[in-house]
């Protein structure tokens, strides 16, 4: 099935208005919507809604595979009640969001045509076309429809181990709780802090206090890791803090690092309980 090419579209639409002698607002009379409407059709900037194509159609004496090039049969299989799934991804830009929503309902779709569905769907509807996929969601499959889902519908969508990569990319649209959660699955004890960074800021300190605990405690030389804490260490509360400087051995090198973030009473307490 082919894909809708707008800007031809709009050209033919333009082209027969103007063979007809017409100008946009006696089209826009004829069709029930505003001239502007028209304007957005010809400079292939939207697309005329489904319900108006055979109307389109007819005043300009042309067939709707005409008009839209080659589509026309998915548009008849539509108004038939008929359309396959693959027909209905392709007439997703021209069918209203209530229309397209029952549309979906209707059938199931493979994958790949979800994703072509995807800006086109709420976050439920989106979610009740991926819900009966029995196989887990890839990392490739989950980050099309990051921006298209809500939180609470896509941590239920992903049910496996995921790798650092995708957890940055995936932070923004999850909760701070589930975020650590796949975090410290992720975990390994030769994992640098550095990736760390990009994940912290969705966080929450405590959060991201205990998984570095947990490494650092796994680490056979913690020491070795102390430059990794650099830009982490304004995402986290004072107690974790205090608890970070015990891994290190006193040195002016802990001193420095930690003296911007703890009172330095607080921090010189810490490193006497290390003498």
């Amino acid at each position: 099935m082919n894909e809708f090419n707008i800007r031809q579209i709009g050209q033919r639409i333009a082209s027969k208005r103007r063979e007809l002698n017409m100008t946009q607002s006696n089209l826009a009379d004829q069709l029930l919507v505003s001239y502007q409407a028209i304007s957005n059709w010809e400079r292939g900037n939207t697309l005329p809604d489904i319900e108006k194509l055979p109307q389109l159609a007819t005043i300009f004496q042309l067939s709707i595979d005409e008009l839209l090039g080659n589509s026309g049969v998915a548009v008849m299989h539509y108004h038939e009640g008929v359309a396959d799934s693959q027909e209905i991804t392709t007439l997703a830009p021209i069918i209203k969001p209530k229309e397209l929503a029952a549309a979906t309902q209707a059938q199931p779709f493979e994958l790949e045509l979800v994703e072509q569905l995807a800006p086109f769907l709420s976050s439920e509807e989106l979610f009740a076309l991926l819900k009966p996929i029995t196989e887990p969601l890839t990392e490739e499959a989950l980050e099309e429809f990051l921006p298209f889902l809500e939180t609470d519908h896509l941590e239920q969508l992903m049910k496996e181990d995921y790798t650092f990569a995708f957890l940055e990319e995936a932070a923004p649209y999850l909760s701070a709780t589930f975020l650590a959660q796949k975090v410290e699955q992720a975990v390994s004890n030769s994992l640098s802090l550095y990736e760390l960074e990009d994940i912290a800021p969705f966080l929450e300190k405590q959060d991201l206090g205990r998984i570095l605990q947990k490494i650092l405690a796994a680490s056979e030389n913690p020491e070795q890791r102390l430059s990794e804490l650099e830009d982490l260490l304004p995402f986290l509360d004072e107690s974790t803090l205090v608890t970070l400087v015990g891994y290190f051995p006193v040195s002016s090198e802990v001193f420095e690092l930690f003296t911007p973030f703890l009172a330095t009473e607080t921090l010189l307490q810490a490193l006497r309980k290390k003498r």
